[in-house]
C-alpha cells in the first residue's frame, strides 16, 4: 500500500496499484474524519456500491455515528472489485490511516454495520478481528422475506412477519429472547423450514 498526502489539500490518501501503474483502489479520508473518528470511534457503517461512478469502480462508502446518532464521512475507497483481497486493502488503509494514525492510536470500532456481502464480512473478521459485525436490519427482512414467505399461506404469513416485526423491534435482549421464543414456539412444528 502507497500512502501520500498532498500538504494543503485536506486529505489522506492510500492507493495500491498493478504493475503497470494502474490504480487498483484508492482509499482517502478528509482530515477531519480522523478528528471526528478520534472522538466517535466505536461504530463504522459500511456499504459497497457498484456501477455508480464512470470509473465503473465499486465504491465502498465508511460512515460513523457521533453522539447525536448523526452519521458522519469517515472515508470512501475506489476498489477494482468486491473481493475479500480488495476488501482488506480497504480495512487496512481505514485501521492504518485513520485509527492508527491518531496520537495515541484510536481504539479500533467495537461494532461494524454492513450489508451481506461475504467479501466484506470476511475481510472485516481479518482486520478488525476483536470488532463485532453486525448486518442490517434491511437486508435481514429482505432476506427473510426471500427465503421465508413461499413457505406460509398469506394469512400464515400475516401473522408470520407481525411476530418477526416484535422480534425485530425488541428494545432489550430479553424482549428480543420472549420473541424469538414466541416464533420458536409457534412456528417450529408448523413451519419447521421457516
Amino acid at each position: 500500500m502507497d500512502q501520500f498526502s498532498l500538504p494543503d489539500s485536506g486529505f489522506v490518501y492510500a492507493y495500491d496499484s498493478s504493475d503497470d501503474g494502474t490504480i487498483k483502489n484508492l482509499f482517502f479520508a478528509p482530515k477531519t474524519s480522523l478528528k471526528m473518528v478520534k472522538r466517535f470511534h466505536s461504530v463504522l457503517l459500511m456499504d459497497c456500491t457498484y456501477k455508480t461512478n464512470k470509473f465503473g469502480m465499486p465504491f465502498l462508502d465508511v460512515v460513523g455515528i457521533d453522539c447525536f446518532n448523526k452519521t458522519f464521512f469517515v472515508c470512501g475507497v475506489f476498489m477494482k472489485s468486491e473481493t475479500q483481497e480488495m476488501y482488506e486493502f480497504a480495512l487496512d488503509a481505514i485501521k492504518e490511516n485513520i485509527y492508527q494514525a491518531c496520537t495515541p492510536p484510536t481504539p479500533l470500532p467495537a461494532v461494524l454495520a454492513m450489508d451481506r456481502d461475504l467479501g466484506l464480512k470476511n475481510a472485516a473478521e481479518v482486520v478488525f478481528e476483536s470488532s463485532q459485525i453486525l448486518i442490517c436490519r434491511w437486508h435481514i427482512n429482505k432476506n427473510t422475506l426471500a427465503n421465508c414467505k413461499k413457505m406460509f399461506t398469506e394469512e400464515d404469513w400475516e401473522d408470520f412477519r407481525t411476530s418477526w416485526m416484535s422480534c425485530m423491534n425488541s428494545h432489550t435482549e430479553d424482549q428480543w429472547t420472549t420473541n424469538w421464543n414466541g416464533i420458536v414456539t409457534t412456528y417450529a412444528t408448523t413451519h419447521p423450514a421457516a
